[in-house]
């Protein structure tokens, strides 16, 4: 039953993607323009009045996907960019960013760079975009503007190590039960699987999830009190109870 809805919700999803990108040019224009409200909800009706089911074979559906989703080209486009100009390297200043990007702006309200990816794209590939578009730089691009092909490999060696770490403790704590400590591992693995922004918003957003997990720890659950087992007869079977800290 899961994997028949999530394959229905993934095809939804999909239709609905293509059939905004088919007029996302028209609504934009609408938004940008400060049209009146009734201008947006006619272009909407507009829009999803006549959707567009997603059809693999269909070229154009493909096209708004690739162009959207696929960061090859503007991979491509940094080591063109970069290859005769080596002293444009980032040279780990933008890892140096990620490792102070968790320092919440309340204790250093001058901090001089922002979360998300900023102008690196535009930076390390020549490519102009339009003003107030943004574009996620990506792990892959990041590792290489930094250190070349050598820090796509060892830095894709030490991510993969993190998280199979992660991992491995989040699967412990998950069989004994222990949720507290299982939720304090987990959330800051799922927020590490971004590969779509910067470095900066891994660590962000997984320095943010400790906090959360923490103070979901400190919601302290009633302690189970141990049962004696002699108040239950053989034929019922064992009695598991559980005689840690946090839910019962």
């Amino acid at each position: 039953k899961i994997v028949a809805f999530s394959v229905l919700v993934f095809y939804l999803g999909l239709s609905v993607y293509v059939t905004y990108m088919r007029d996302r040019r028209e609504i934009r224009d609408v938004v940008w323009s400060e049209e009146g409200m009734e201008a947006r909800l006619d272009q909407m009706r507009a829009t999803f009045g006549e959707p567009e089911l997603f059809d693999v074979r269909n070229i154009e559906h493909l096209q708004r996907i690739d162009d959207r989703l696929n960061q090859n080209y503007l991979i491509g486009t940094a080591v063109m960019f970069l290859r005769p100009r080596q002293e444009l390297f980032a040279r780990g200043e933008t890892l140096w960013q990620a490792a102070l990007a968790p320092i919440p702006r309340a204790l250093w309200p001058d901090k001089p760079f922002q979360a998300g990816s900023g102008n690196l794209v535009s930076r390390f590939t020549g490519i102009r975009f339009a003003e107030g578009t943004s574009v996620g730089i990506g792990q892959v691009m990041e590792l290489y503007i930094n250190f070349n092909a050598a820090g796509v490999l060892l830095g894709f060696i030490v991510i993969g190590a993190i998280l199979g770490y992660i991992d491995r403790n989040a699967a412990y704590y998950l069989h004994n039960g222990n949720w507290p400590k299982f939720t304090l591992w987990t959330l800051p693995g799922v927020s590490m699987l971004q590969v779509g922004g910067s470095l900066g918003e891994v660590t962000s957003s997984a320095a943010a999830s400790v906090v959360v997990a923490l103070i979901v720890g400190q919601i302290r659950f009633r302690r189970a009190q141990p049962v004696s087992l002699s108040a239950y007869g053989p034929d019922r079977g064992k009695l598991v109870y559980w005689e840690g800290e946090g839910p019962f």
